[in-house]
């Protein structure tokens, strides 16, 4: 039990470690549009890389044929993070406690981009990557379900307004609401 708790927190650092960085949240700013094009594209690259995977084989049984867009995807997944080499590491935190981490040989201002694909690898390993989304505000989020489509409950509301359920009972709402200005019941 101790084991997937564990597993838990180190999904949870890395999804907030992707979104930080692809919501520019990060307190030094070292990234660039070409670096924020390239995760965004290797994520997804690798979004697309497990929905092949599992429509080529049912989960657990593995991939029993291997098509030329499944082959084509991993190679340039591959060939990605290939960019950002890292070897494990031992440090000691802030607190004085025994930690490890990943020294990233790249050059420093690429660092936090190398930290980013990295996690976005283990967000895929721990089968939770398809729940990174990006919002219709443009803000990237972190589905605590499958249907979630929006950051926030404002959001959900700006998008439950562009739907033709909502028009509809507006348009009668507002022909009710008419009538009633017209005919002196409401101010």
């Amino acid at each position: 039990m101790k084991l997937k708790r564990e597993l838990t927190t180190l999904t949870r650092n890395e999804t907030e470690n992707v979104l930080m960085w692809l919501n520019n949240e990060l307190p030094r700013k070292s990234y660039s549009q070409v670096g924020r094009r390239r995760i965004v594209e290797l994520l997804d690259a690798t979004k697309r890389l497990l929905d092949l995977t599992n429509r080529a084989g049912r989960r657990g049984h593995g991939i029993t044929r291997w098509s030329k867009e499944l082959i084509r995807c991993t190679t340039w997944v591959n060939q990605r993070i290939r960019q950002y080499p890292a070897s494990p590491i031992v440090m000691w935190s802030p607190k004085g406690s025994l930690t490890f981490g990943e020294d990233f040989s790249v050059r420093p201002r690429i660092e936090d981009e190398a930290a980013t694909a990295h996690c976005i690898l283990g967000l895929a390993e721990a089968n939770v990557l398809a729940r990174v989304r990006q919002c219709a505000c443009r803000r990237w989020f972190f589905a605590r379900s499958k249907n979630q489509r929006s950051c926030s409950a404002t959001c959900r509301h700006r998008l439950y307004e562009q739907t033709d359920a909502f028009k509809t009972k507006r348009r009668e709402y507002m022909r009710r609401y008419a009538r009633l200005k017209r005919s002196g019941k409401v101010k």
